[in-house]
């Protein structure tokens, strides 16, 4: 048994000099978790010449804004008293950013670009988080707790949105997965939302068991490898620098997850990609082959390189 301790508007659109004298900017995004995430390389550009951040998210992300690399800016949560936009220079609404977008190799671009960043430098092009010492504390203890902490680790991901979006990968397919990759190695399966599974010695129902999202960053930290889809914790493994192997289909490599380092991307995608159609019959995710998910684990796991690829699957 698993052992446990315990949205405002665009102010101004003039494009950015650098080394504003401290000039304070807004910048808003509600949601979602791997939406938050990209939007750190806009922090970091601001906050790198000059500028004094405002971020303007839901309550529930401020833990991974706080984890926003180097100068995390100051936080204020959605929604706000309009009276507020007095106080800035400059405002930036991210939440214009939408699913689907056009003119940009990939979200994080699109969410520079909407910032009226132009050409901003590569280092810009990934979003980074620094994880506090006491959620890696915290998962070497838990993971003592249940005698893990000698074995080599795969974290696999238990998808807890709707069964029926098309990124979701289908539950029965995770469980052919689960039993390939638990001949070598100790596998957990982590989620938001506590889950049934199948387990045997060498899988690990962690699903609920992580009290906030930067204890999950610090059980990744610990592990060789995460299997996901196209999830917010694609993007906080990859933000962390945890190994990848993401399988995406609805959305493009280039435009989710391609800019992450140690990154196997399998995509199902078909002609029709990107989609969000909850309602497909074709479900791309549908025709994926637990075998070859478990080959690109192991060869990710052995790969003495870290650059990223995709792998085309349809």
């Amino acid at each position: 048994m698993l052992k446990i301790n315990g949205i405002g508007h665009t102010k101004n659109n003039i494009k950015i000099k650098i080394k504003e004298n401290n000039k304070k900017i807004l910048i808003n995004r509600k949601w979602r978790l791997g939406d938050i995430i990209m939007c750190e390389p806009v922090n970091r550009f601001f906050s790198d010449n000059g500028f004094n951040v405002h971020f303007c998210t839901m309550g529930q992300y401020h833990p991974i804004v706080k984890s926003f690399y180097n100068k995390p800016p100051q936080l204020i949560t959605h929604p706000y008293n309009v009276d507020i936009h007095n106080n800035f220079d400059l405002e930036y609404n991210l939440d214009e950013v939408d699913l689907v977008h056009s003119g940009h190799i990939s979200k994080v671009d699109a969410f520079l670009a909407k910032a009226d960043i132009e050409n901003p430098d590569e280092k810009y092009k990934t979003p980074l988080l620094e994880i506090n010492n006491k959620y890696i504390s915290w998962a070497k203890i838990l993971l003592k707790n249940n005698n893990l902490e000698n074995f080599p680790l795969i974290a696999v991901i238990r998808q807890s949105y709707s069964k029926d979006s098309p990124r979701s990968i289908p539950i029965s397919i995770l469980d052919e997965i689960y039993q390939l990759l638990s001949k070598e190695y100790h596998v957990l399966v982590i989620g938001d939302k506590p889950c049934k599974i199948n387990i045997n010695k060498n899988i690990h129902n962690f699903t609920g068991c992580t009290p906030d999202i930067m204890s999950v960053a610090g059980l990744l930290t610990q592990c060789k490898v995460l299997l996901t889809g196209d999830t917010g914790l694609m993007h906080l493994a990859g933000s962390i620098g945890t190994p990848l192997v993401s399988i995406l289909g609805p959305t493009r490599p280039e435009d989710v997850s391609l800019f992450y380092k140690n990154n196997t991307i399998l995509d199902y995608g078909r002609e029709c990609s990107p989609c969000f159609d909850r309602g497909c019959d074709s479900n791309c995710l549908n025709s994926i082959n637990p075998q070859d998910i478990y080959n690109a684990m192991i060869d990710r796991i052995n790969a003495p390189f870290n650059q990223s690829f995709v792998l085309k699957r349809f």
